[in-house]
């Protein structure tokens, strides 16, 4: 998984053709997921049908225009895509007995790698995080479903889910609490920091309103963070 900022290369030759070659990059098309799990069209809209399969995190529609001596043509095409993560969890699916258990992985994982970054120091006062944590994964579950974490985190994946929730709690909650002592501003560092391994870049048009922009880059220049190198 990439560390930084500088491992996302993008050409930045204009808007549209900047966000193509970010989405060209960093995610599957619909056509390339399928063939990466090595699933067909119809067990995958299967999937999608019963809610286990998260949608598609972006969808663009392409205009076209062909000129050639025989005339001028025009055509559009519409395009979905998915987080390249999506492939292990399609894998997992094909192979469960039961599709309705998909849900109770995700919780299991969650709640996993929940407890692990506790136990690695992440804590926060978030009750959602605690006591109100089942009520919580049915939530992350619907925005999972529903493709927002196949934008928003590199892999889409629980993993990178849970980091992104508990990192933004934690900074969040420091940000009530400034200015900050020489402990608070190490937490903060490591929260910032584990929010950036977990964060999509997102696409141009998205960066300046993103999570990232406001919890990663902005909070690192208002605090004069390191960052990773």
């Amino acid at each position: 998984m990439a560390n930084s900022e500088n491992a996302y290369n993008i050409t930045k030759t204009g808007d549209g053709l900047t966000l193509i070659n970010y989405l060209s990059a960093y995610f599957y098309n619909k056509e390339q997921l399928l063939q990466r799990a090595n699933i067909s069209e119809s067990k995958f809209e299967h999937l999608t049908k019963l809610g286990i399969m998260p949608k598609p995190s972006y969808k663009i529609t392409l205009g076209l225009t062909c000129q050639s001596a025989l005339g001028e043509y025009d055509s559009s095409e519409s395009l979905e895509y998915f987080a390249k993560g999506y492939t292990r969890w399609l894998v997992m699916l094909k192979e469960l007995a039961r599709p309705e258990d998909a849900r109770t992985i995700f919780a299991q994982d969650y709640a996993k790698h929940l407890s692990q970054l506790k136990c690695d120091g992440f804590n926060c006062l978030d009750d959602k995080v605690d006591q109100g944590l089942e009520l919580h994964i049915q939530q992350e579950w619907q925005h999972f479903s529903e493709g927002t974490y196949g934008l928003c985190t590199r892999s889409g994946l629980v993993q990178d889910i849970v980091a992104k929730e508990l990192a933004s709690m934690i900074i969040n909650e420091l940000l009530q609490q400034a200015p900050l002592n020489q402990q608070q501003t190490q937490t903060l560092n490591n929260a910032v920091n584990l929010l950036d391994n977990a964060s999509a870049l997102f696409a141009p048009h998205e960066r300046a309103r993103s999570s990232r922009q406001k919890l990663v880059l902005d909070v690192r220049q208002q605090f004069n963070l390191p960052g990773i190198g």
